[in-house]
Formats: C-alpha cells, structure tokens, sequence
C-alpha cells in the first residue's frame, strides 16, 4: 500500500537535509589535511633527511604499526577536533611530530628514525590533559582514562616492537601534547 503525498516529502527531505549536512562537514575538514599532504609530498623531493620535520608522520615500519598509529591518530584527533575544532587538532599534530623528530635529531640513535608515535601521542596528550585536570581536582569525569592509558602505554611501548621506531619522537610527542593540552584545557570548548 503506498503512502500519503505527505510521507513521501517528509522521507525525501529528511534524506535531502542529511546529504546537504553530510558533505560540507566533510569538505571543511578535508581542506588543511589535503594542503599539509600537498606540501609534505612536495619536500619529498629534496631527498633523505631533508623531510624529517614535515613528513615524519606518514613515515611507518610495518602494517602493524602503521594501524595502531593511525588508528590512535583517527580516535584522539576525533575527539579533539569534537572539543576545539580541526585547527587545533592541525596544530597539536602538526607541532608534536616536528617538537618529536627535532628530539631524535638533537640526541641521534641511529640513521633513520619513524615517528608516527609523536603526533599520536602528542592528541592523546593533548585529549587527555582537560580529564587528568578534572580528576586532580576529584571531578567526576566521563571519560575511560583506562582506555586512554591502554593507547597510551601501546604507543609508548611500540618502539620495542618496531626498533625503527624512535622512542624520543613518542617522548618528544607526548610532552608538546601535554603541554598543548594545559592550554586547551584553559579555551571554550565548541
């Protein structure tokens, strides 16, 4: 049996209004991300070493590390666009991976470094520090700060499984997150 007129036009507007709010918070977002690649590929071609400020986050040793990476990238980088919006979220990624390899660049451990940990850690950080604030002052939070230090001590620890992986870039990530993070916690939130 077919529906009233009305039906149709409440069902075709409602997936109208969905499509519409779909794609420009999409487009928005993708914008900077899209820019940071474009410039990072184009410092590629100055050869090795040269990139180690600007590309080091894309630069991975295996598919496992690759995943647990980018996946802690997407979660904590989500969840901080979510409470401050994309440039923040640009900012701490962007100065945590570069404050991580400037680390294994002043201390040098070997010829060739990954730091896909920083900026991972430098969101986790920077996501976490609003919760360990709020838990200092006893507030009940509604985070899982459990959760959160699985990611984090995963991170931490992936340079024992992956040996070119760089313990100073996670180092070196983490603490410009935290850092970051005291002062996004200070900020209105969206």
């Amino acid at each position: 049996m077919r529906g009233t007129a009305a039906d149709h036009l409440r069902h075709t507007t409602t997936a109208t209004v969905s499509k519409r709010c779909a794609i420009p918070a999409v487009t928005s977002y993708a914008l900077p991300f899209i820019l940071l690649y474009g410039i990072s590929y184009f410092f590629t071609q100055f050869g090795p070493n040269t990139t180690t400020f600007v590309y080091p986050a894309d630069n991975f040793g295996g598919t496992a590390y690759e995943l647990v990476t980018l996946g802690t990238i997407f979660l904590f980088g989500w969840l901080l666009e979510r409470r401050h919006g994309a440039w923040a979220t640009l900012l701490v990624y962007v100065l945590g991976t570069a404050a991580g390899m400037a680390l294994v660049l002043a201390a040098p451990s070997s010829d060739v470094a990954m730091g896909g940990n920083a900026g991972a850690l430098a969101l986790l950080g920077a996501w976490a520090m609003r919760d360990l604030l709020a838990l200092r002052r006893k507030e009940e939070i509604e985070s899982d700060m459990l959760g959160v230090a699985a990611f984090a001590v995963l991170m931490a620890l992936m340079p024992v499984a992956v040996p070119a992986a760089d313990p100073l870039a996670g180092i070196g990530g983490a603490v410009t997150g935290l850092v970051l993070g005291l002062v996004l916690a200070r900020l209105r939130e969206r």
